[in-house]
């Protein structure tokens, strides 16, 4: 059925906190094909406990249809998770993945959002959208 599903090209996916752990189980991210022992996965958080909190991204040149056109911009995101810190067992997958482009949003310090008169985030949805016309 996932299968299925992940071959429709009328489809897509987004994948937020235990969906992305779920497309990292499924073998989905960052693309199909990786053995097991070298799929990067999410681990306990360096301090050992839940995190909650306001964090401040920025987002990069990637092929995520979400954030087209919002390169560069930065913007504030709330984190909720046990398991948040990106382990990769490979750093050959890691070095591809951030070859390929495939690492759409990046720290950033708070102080880069200074100015900013609106929130960003609509233009994702803006974007799906977009998408879902074509």
């Amino acid at each position: 059925m996932f299968d299925a599903f992940y071959q429709r090209p009328d489809t897509f996916t987004l994948g937020i906190c235990n969906g992305c752990q779920l497309f990292g189980l499924l073998g989905w991210v960052p693309w199909r094909g990786l053995a097991a022992d070298k799929q990067p996965r999410f681990v306990h958080n360096t301090s050992g406990r839940f995190e909650s909190r306001w964090t401040t991204v920025r987002v990069t040149d990637s092929p995520a249809m979400m954030l087209r056109g919002m390169s560069g911009l930065v913007f504030g995101i709330h984190v909720a998770h046990g398991e948040g810190l990106l382990h990769f067992p490979d750093a050959a997958v890691r070095a591809e993945v951030v070859g390929q482009r495939l690492v759409p949003l990046v720290s950033a310090d708070d102080s880069e959002m200074q100015g900013l008169e609106v929130s960003p985030w609509i233009r994702m949805f803006q974007n799906v959208r977009e998408w879902c016309k074509k």
